[in-house]
Protein backbone atom coordinates (compact mmCIF):
# COMPACT_ATOMS: atom_id res chain seq x y z
CA UNK A 1 0.00 0.00 0.00
CA UNK A 2 1.35 3.38 -1.01
CA UNK A 3 0.63 6.28 1.32
CA UNK A 4 0.25 9.80 0.07
CA UNK A 5 1.82 12.80 1.78
CA UNK A 6 -1.35 13.69 3.70
CA UNK A 7 -1.58 10.17 5.16
CA UNK A 8 2.08 10.21 6.18
CA UNK A 9 1.70 13.71 7.66
CA UNK A 10 -1.38 12.64 9.61
CA UNK A 11 0.30 9.52 10.98
CA UNK A 12 3.38 11.51 11.97
CA UNK A 13 1.20 14.07 13.77
CA UNK A 14 -0.62 11.35 15.68
CA UNK A 15 2.67 9.73 16.69
CA UNK A 16 4.12 13.10 17.82
CA UNK A 17 1.04 13.82 19.94
CA UNK A 18 1.23 10.38 21.54
CA UNK A 19 4.84 11.06 22.52
CA UNK A 20 4.52 14.65 23.72
CA UNK A 21 1.08 14.68 25.33
CA UNK A 22 0.32 11.03 25.77
CA UNK A 23 0.00 9.36 29.12
CA UNK A 24 3.67 8.37 29.51
CA UNK A 25 6.88 10.33 29.93
CA UNK A 26 9.21 10.45 26.94
CA UNK A 27 12.91 9.93 27.59
CA UNK A 28 15.33 10.69 24.77
CA UNK A 29 18.97 9.65 24.95
CA UNK A 30 21.51 11.04 22.51
CA UNK A 31 23.10 8.07 20.74
CA UNK A 32 25.11 9.76 17.99
CA UNK A 33 28.85 9.13 17.92
CA UNK A 34 29.47 11.68 20.67
CA UNK A 35 26.91 9.97 22.90
CA UNK A 36 28.30 6.54 22.15
CA UNK A 37 31.84 7.67 22.91
CA UNK A 38 30.65 9.09 26.24
CA UNK A 39 28.86 5.90 27.31
CA UNK A 40 25.21 6.32 26.34
CA UNK A 41 24.77 2.54 26.01
CA UNK A 42 25.35 2.01 29.72
CA UNK A 43 23.09 4.95 30.55
CA UNK A 44 20.25 3.49 28.45
CA UNK A 45 20.66 0.14 30.21
CA UNK A 46 20.54 1.92 33.58
CA UNK A 47 17.40 3.86 32.55
CA UNK A 48 15.58 0.73 31.42
CA UNK A 49 16.60 -1.13 34.60
CA UNK A 50 15.51 1.79 36.81
CA UNK A 51 12.14 2.05 35.07
CA UNK A 52 11.55 -1.68 35.58
CA UNK A 53 12.78 -1.66 39.18
CA UNK A 54 10.53 1.27 40.12
CA UNK A 55 7.50 0.16 38.10
CA UNK A 56 7.49 3.25 35.87
CA UNK A 57 6.34 3.28 32.28
CA UNK A 58 8.05 5.61 29.79
CA UNK A 59 8.85 5.74 26.11
CA UNK A 60 12.64 5.52 25.79
CA UNK A 61 13.98 6.70 22.44
CA UNK A 62 17.48 6.53 21.10
CA UNK A 63 17.93 9.75 19.16
CA UNK A 64 20.69 11.38 17.15
CA UNK A 65 22.83 14.27 18.23
CA UNK A 66 21.01 16.80 20.37
CA UNK A 67 23.67 19.40 19.61
CA UNK A 68 25.27 19.53 23.04
CA UNK A 69 28.17 17.14 22.51
CA UNK A 70 30.10 18.53 25.48
CA UNK A 71 27.33 17.26 27.78
CA UNK A 72 27.08 13.68 26.57
CA UNK A 73 25.67 11.33 27.65
CA UNK A 74 22.65 13.58 27.39
CA UNK A 75 19.23 12.51 28.67
CA UNK A 76 16.14 14.54 27.82
CA UNK A 77 12.97 13.86 29.84
CA UNK A 78 9.54 15.20 28.98
CA UNK A 79 6.55 14.50 31.19
CA UNK A 80 3.14 14.64 29.44
CA UNK A 81 2.23 18.28 28.71
CA UNK A 82 5.50 19.46 30.22
CA UNK A 83 8.74 21.05 29.13
CA UNK A 84 11.76 19.02 28.16
CA UNK A 85 14.46 18.83 30.82
CA UNK A 86 17.99 17.99 29.73
CA UNK A 87 20.45 16.25 32.03
CA UNK A 88 24.07 16.41 30.93
CA UNK A 89 27.03 14.14 31.60
CA UNK A 90 24.65 11.49 32.93
CA UNK A 91 26.28 8.43 34.44
CA UNK A 92 24.68 5.04 35.06
CA UNK A 93 25.06 5.84 38.78
CA UNK A 94 23.04 9.08 38.54
CA UNK A 95 20.17 7.54 36.57
CA UNK A 96 18.30 6.11 39.58
CA UNK A 97 18.17 9.49 41.34
CA UNK A 98 16.97 11.23 38.14
CA UNK A 99 14.29 8.63 37.41
CA UNK A 100 12.95 8.51 40.98
CA UNK A 101 12.68 12.29 41.28
CA UNK A 102 11.64 13.27 37.77
CA UNK A 103 9.30 10.40 36.93
CA UNK A 104 8.37 9.28 40.42
CA UNK A 105 7.71 12.69 41.95
CA UNK A 106 7.35 14.80 38.80
CA UNK A 107 10.14 17.07 39.98
CA UNK A 108 13.38 17.43 38.00
CA UNK A 109 16.69 17.73 39.80
CA UNK A 110 18.02 21.28 39.34
CA UNK A 111 21.46 20.31 40.59
CA UNK A 112 21.82 17.77 37.76
CA UNK A 113 19.79 19.48 35.03
CA UNK A 114 21.57 21.27 32.23
CA UNK A 115 18.49 23.20 31.16
CA UNK A 116 14.94 23.04 29.85
CA UNK A 117 13.15 23.70 26.58
CA UNK A 118 9.49 24.53 26.28
CA UNK A 119 8.01 23.16 23.10
CA UNK A 120 4.65 23.38 21.50
CA UNK A 121 2.54 20.61 22.93
CA UNK A 122 -1.17 20.37 23.01
CA UNK A 123 -3.65 17.99 24.51
CA UNK A 124 -4.79 16.64 21.14
CA UNK A 125 -7.64 19.13 21.01
CA UNK A 126 -5.39 22.03 20.06
CA UNK A 127 -5.16 23.37 23.62
CA UNK A 128 -1.63 24.23 24.68
CA UNK A 129 -0.93 23.64 28.34
CA UNK A 130 -0.21 26.92 30.13
CA UNK A 131 0.42 25.48 33.59
CA UNK A 132 4.11 26.03 34.21
CA UNK A 133 5.80 23.98 36.91
CA UNK A 134 7.14 25.89 39.95
CA UNK A 135 10.77 25.04 39.19
CA UNK A 136 10.36 26.74 35.83
CA UNK A 137 8.70 29.82 37.28
CA UNK A 138 11.38 30.22 39.94
CA UNK A 139 14.30 29.81 37.55
CA UNK A 140 15.76 26.80 39.31
CA UNK A 141 16.66 25.26 35.96
CA UNK A 142 17.98 27.54 33.21
CA UNK A 143 16.43 27.99 29.78
CA UNK A 144 18.61 25.94 27.45
CA UNK A 145 18.17 28.56 24.73
CA UNK A 146 20.08 30.99 26.98
CA UNK A 147 23.05 28.65 27.41
CA UNK A 148 26.20 30.36 26.08
CA UNK A 149 26.60 27.66 23.43
CA UNK A 150 23.08 28.20 22.08
CA UNK A 151 22.27 31.84 22.90
CA UNK A 152 23.81 33.31 19.76
CA UNK A 153 22.89 30.38 17.55
CA UNK A 154 20.42 30.76 14.71
CA UNK A 155 19.15 27.33 13.82
CA UNK A 156 18.41 27.07 10.12
CA UNK A 157 18.90 23.53 8.81
CA UNK A 158 17.93 21.94 12.14
CA UNK A 159 15.35 24.47 13.31
CA UNK A 160 12.67 21.77 13.45
CA UNK A 161 14.89 19.15 15.05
Amino acid sequence: MVLNFQDIHSQAGERWRSLTVGDRPWIRVGTALCGQAAGCGEVIEAIEASLARNGFSAQVSRVGCLGLCFAEPLVDIQLPYGPRVFYGNVTPESVEEIIKAHLGQGVPLPELALGYLVGESDNGAGVVSTALPPWLLHGEIPDLNQHPMRASETRIALRNA
